[in-house]
This record gives structure tokens, sequence and C-alpha cells, in this order.
């Protein structure tokens, strides 16, 4: 990093094989950087290590904002993602997290959703796999139906005959039903 050093700070370091190290800012908005380490302030690697420094992603929005507690739908997030590729995109939904997602174009990212018990949850994407969007989406979980019918099961090909579905629970909601 620059020539910068962690020094005796041992909390970084997570076992005999592990090491974490704070990035310090970049003075570029993006590009690669190396990473080297020395167990002795002196000697240090030289196998040039990289990493990418990319700009913070911007979420500007979601469709659809609510569906079944099952999961199993796609959620696509609008936003500004240009500056990456796709091999770590993913989402977190609650406290759910590393759900698969995929990288459609610089502005869309899709979602698996999960299966969540019924409520709001934030919505969150990644795009290194380790750092997340800040919960600005809203997602509704919604408690799920099960649909009976239809009666009758056989209608007039010519059209114009009405057939019934009943579902439970019943829904509060009359006017989110359509055919």
């Amino acid at each position: 990093f620059a020539n910068r050093t962690i020094g005796q700070d041992t909390s970084n370091v997570v076992s005999s094989r592990l090491m974490r190290c704070e990035t310090p800012a970049a003075s570029f908005e993006t590009g690669t950087a190396h990473l080297e380490l020395s167990i002795n302030e002196y000697d240090t690697t030289k196998d040039l290590t990289t990493f990418r420094y990319v700009t913070q992603p911007t979420v500007s929005g979601a469709y659809p904002n609510a569906g079944a507690e099952a999961g199993g739908g796609v959620v696509t997030v609008y936003g500004s993602f240009a500056s990456y590729d796709s091999d770590d995109v993913s989402c977190r939904v609650g406290t759910i997290v590393g759900i698969q997602a995929s990288l459609v174009t610089p502005t869309t990212i899709a979602c698996q959703m999960p299966s969540h018990v019924p409520g709001p949850v934030a919505v969150d994407v990644s795009l290194n796999g380790a750092e997340y969007t800040d919960g600005e989406l809203r997602y509704d979980y919604e408690q799920g139906y099960e649909v009976f019918g239809p009666t009758p099961k056989r209608v007039l090909a010519s059209g114009g005959g009405l057939v019934s579905l009943s579902f439970s629970p019943g829904r509060d909601t009359l006017s989110e039903l359509t055919c």
C-alpha cells in the first residue's frame, strides 16, 4: 500500500494463515494497486499481488418491489455499475448474504430472491462479494396463498363466460388482484 505498514498491530491477523489489511483511499477513481507482505518490516514478497480500486456503486430503484414468501422470483436492481465485471456480483436480502445475482448491463443487476418470512426487508447489491450498498431499496415479502378452482372447469369457446377462483387466506387489498 505505497509503503504503508500495519506495524505491530496484530488485530488484523486472523490466524497463522490469514491477515486482513485495510485499504487506504486511492488517489484515483479506478485502477490496479499492488499488495506485498512483510514479516519483519524490511523484506517483502515480490509476487506483486494486485487488486482493483473501483467506484462505489449506486442504486436508484428495483422492480418488482414485492413477492411471495416462498421466493424464487427475480428482482431487477437499477443503478450505476459501469466499472465492474460480473465475477463477484451478489445480493443481500435482509441479513441473508451471498445471494445469486448477475450483472445484466452496466445499469441493471438481477437478484434471485430467496424464501423469507413475510414483511419488508432491505435489498442490497455487492459487486465484490464483500461490501454491500446501504439499504436504500425495500422489498415486501407477502404471505403465500393457496388458490382453488377454477369453477367451472369448462367454458364455451365463444368466450364471455365467467370462472371463479377462491384462495386462502383472504386478501385485505382487493385492488391488487388480477386475472
